[in-house]
């Protein structure tokens, strides 16, 4: 006897819909100094930078240095935040430069 769920949701990996969809987007330049996003007001984001980084969630004042969370270059991650905060990245190799680009996910 086989039962079937009522919710109407997939999985995110391997189910045949997804859950979230990509709403506003931006992208924050990756240099060897901290830069910071505009404010994000979406619960979960998807990140996926250029060159290998750091990055750091806070609000306003929030500084990403290498003690921070470690993002690979090409690779995207999807975490999920809280509202209104913003992220701020830069370089793991020193000299290198890229972007980091954010789409809020609704």
């Amino acid at each position: 006897m086989s039962k079937t769920s009522p919710n109407p949701c997939r999985t995110v990996m391997g189910g045949d819909s997804n859950i979230f969809y990509p709403s506003v987007s931006q992208r924050v330049i990756i240099t060897g100094t901290s830069n910071r996003s505009s404010e994000l007001s979406a619960y979960a984001l998807d990140l996926t930078p250029t060159v290998d980084c750091f990055f750091e969630i806070g609000d306003v004042t929030v500084v990403a240095t290498t003690l921070d969370h470690f993002l690979k270059g090409n690779i995207r991650k999807t975490i999920h935040v809280k509202e209104d905060t913003y992220i701020a990245v830069k370089n793991a190799t020193s000299g290198e430069t890229g972007s980091l680009y954010i789409s809020e996910m609704i």
